[in-house]
């Protein structure tokens, strides 16, 4: 008996009395879900950018960190995007950005528009004459990346409408003599420009003189309107020989030393940067002789007559 128990007890260790089964393999880690740090973009100027993250999570809802992921963009001619989720606005409009993982994707929206920034007119300084003349202010729009935004709205006003009136295109007209401010805006940027209304610059000396050769010469030139002080210049012809033309003050000065008329074009510039021309002639005269060498004797009781030459 001692024998048999003994083998019963062989027998059950070898048929399997140890319960321990072999660890199993976990299953491979799928994409279930992907989720992005934003799900809608807005841009307020062209060449902006910003950056999506996505997270991907497995069926056991755990981070798959370094999972592969693809970046589309609907319209790369509204917004591009990189391979690492960095998001670009090219033009105004919208566009989506999908980013996807196996078989699972997330979307966002993008939206593009342009704000303005910044504001420059031209020209920044205008000068008219009074009553009636017009000219035209044109005003460049930037968003804050420097791009111009095509078709901004633009609103005008004037510092004196009794100086110069303004549009809504931009165009001013001149009112009385002046100056008016006159300002651009579009939305919070704004932009000034001068407008200076005044008399045109002339030339209001009519003539001037002759002179007799070898005689002294001083006239002044006279002129109106524009800033002052002018500045005068001889832009075609010549004076007579002898006199010459102070350009601070339009005085003209000298001796004349050979006889014949002279013509020329004098042109004077105001500090505002008018400029008017006018043509003048000058004639140097011989001196007067009187030719008559002698003349007869007259006699006591007849009449007389004698002819002088000169």
């Amino acid at each position: 008996m001692r024998y048999i128990g003994l083998t019963a007890v062989l027998l059950l260790a070898a048929c399997g009395g140890d319960s321990t089964t072999a660890p199993t393999t976990p299953p491979t880690p799928v994409a279930t879900s992907i989720t992005l740090s934003a799900t809608s973009l807005s841009f307020a100027s062209l060449g902006e950018a910003q950056q999506l993250t996505a997270t991907v999570k497995d069926q056991n809802g755990a981070t798959m960190s370094g999972a592969f992921v693809t970046w589309t963009s609907s319209n790369t001619a509204i917004a591009t995007v990189l391979g690492n989720g960095l998001v670009t606005a090219i033009s105004v409009g919208s566009a989506n950005v999908l980013v996807q993982s196996g078989a699972v994707s997330a979307m966002a929206s993008v939206t593009v528009a342009q704000t303005a920034a910044s504001i420059t007119l031209a020209p920044t300084n205008l000068i008219m004459t009074p009553v009636g003349d017009t000219a035209t202010f044109v005003p460049t729009v930037k968003d804050a990346g420097g791009s111009t935004i095509v078709g901004a709205t633009v609103m005008w006003t004037t510092s004196s409408s009794s100086v110069a009136t303004i549009s809504s295109a931009g165009t001013v007209t001149s009112g009385a003599n002046g100056t008016a401010t006159i300002t651009a805006t579009s939305e919070s940027a704004s932009a000034t420009a001068t407008v200076t209304v005044q008399d045109p610059l002339q030339i209001t000396t009519t003539s001037l003189p002759g002179v007799m050769v070898h005689s002294s010469y001083d006239q002044t030139l006279a002129a109106f309107g524009g800033d002052s002080p002018y500045t005068w210049s001889v832009i075609t012809g010549s004076l007579p020989n002898g006199l010459s033309l102070s350009p601070a003050n339009g005085q003209i000065t000298g001796t004349a030393t050979t006889v014949g008329s002279s013509t020329f074009t004098l042109q004077v510039r105001s500090t505002d940067g008018q400029t008017v021309s006018k043509e003048f002639t000058v004639s140097v005269y011989a001196a007067l002789i009187i030719t008559t060498a002698s003349v007869p004797n007259a006699i006591t009781g007849n009449e007389y007559s004698v002819s002088f030459g000169a």
